[in-house]
């Protein structure tokens, strides 16, 4: 084990450094240690959800309602959104993931709330509720504008 004092490990903070290290794998052999005092987080999700048994129950009146209470949401929870649309029986989302929530925290907030939210507007003559699964897939930013566009022209025709 490296017992560092405190005027090295402030210095190991400010530059990579060569060290000899005591740890089995790495016995006699130098290694640099680079520090990260600072987590840095750019992941992008596209999340996909279905309404109960795929039933076409979002409709065009209520969507934009729904699709706005979603994006209050993951920017409530200090979430990036990129784009929200979806059909009549699932919705698509393109977000940014912040470090300090998980997937499903996310994911069980959007579905629980929205679905609240839209039982709560009493605009609608049969209760929405969604599916117990859902897909997340992880975008990289070269594909942002791919899925954006996808995800834009959920209702045109294929």
């Amino acid at each position: 084990m490296i017992n560092l004092q405190r005027e090295s490990y402030s210095l190991l903070l400010r530059a990579k450094i060569k060290i000899k290290c005591k740890y089995p794998f790495f016995e006699g052999r130098s290694v640099i240690l680079c520090a990260m005092p600072h987590s840095k987080n750019r992941v992008w999700i596209h999340a996909v959800w279905s309404t109960k048994w795929r039933y076409p129950l979002i409709t065009r009146e209520i969507e934009e309602k729904i699709f706005q209470h979603i994006r209050e949401q993951l920017e409530g929870m200090g979430c990036q959104v990129s784009i929200i649309n979806g059909m009549p029986d699932h919705i698509h989302c393109l977000f940014r993931l912040t470090r300090e929530i998980s997937i499903a925290e996310v994911m069980k907030q959007i579905k629980g709330s929205s679905s609240h939210f839209i039982n709560q507007i009493q605009q609608f003559p049969q209760k929405i509720t969604w599916q117990s699964g859902y897909g997340v897939f992880s975008v990289s930013e070269s594909a942002l504008p791919i899925v954006h566009a996808y995800i834009k022209n959920q209702k045109k025709p294929r």
